[in-house]
């Protein structure tokens, strides 16, 4: 045998190994149902987070992400805030003051009257 044919049967070797390894890693996954498997997964992403992309191990990273994020949309679901949280949330991450934003209203047109409805509404007048 020269030196090709052995690097191309090692490598054939290795790739086998690979895909032992990831039959196994899958063999391991399991729906999570509960919390205790839930918090087993998040500890078992965060030992797996550095594993590199195309590898057995960064395989079985992202399909236990995938599982956690439908148990989470499942579990722990994110609502949407109403229209006007989200507008305040916007200026006071910014540090605008919500008379630069009724300004801003104002020079599109939006009447005086809506304006104060709106407030009214958000509590804030």
């Amino acid at each position: 045998m020269d030196k090709e044919q052995i690097l191309r049967l090692l490598e054939s070797h290795r790739e086998h190994l690979d895909k032992l390894r990831l039959n196994r890693i899958i063999m391991d996954l399991k729906p999570i149902k509960t919390e205790a498997d839930y918090r087993q997964a998040l500890a078992e992403v965060e030992r797996l987070f550095d594993a590199e992309l195309n590898t057995p191990e960064g395989d079985k990273l992202e399909i236990l992400t995938t599982l956690i994020e439908a148990y989470e949309e499942k579990h722990y679901p994110i609502e949407l805030p109403l229209p006007y949280e989200a507008i305040l949330y916007h200026l006071e991450s910014r540090h605008q003051p919500v008379s630069s934003f009724i300004e801003g209203l104002k020079r599109r047109g939006v009447s005086e009257d809506l304006i104060h409805e709106a407030l009214n509404e958000m509590g804030t007048v």
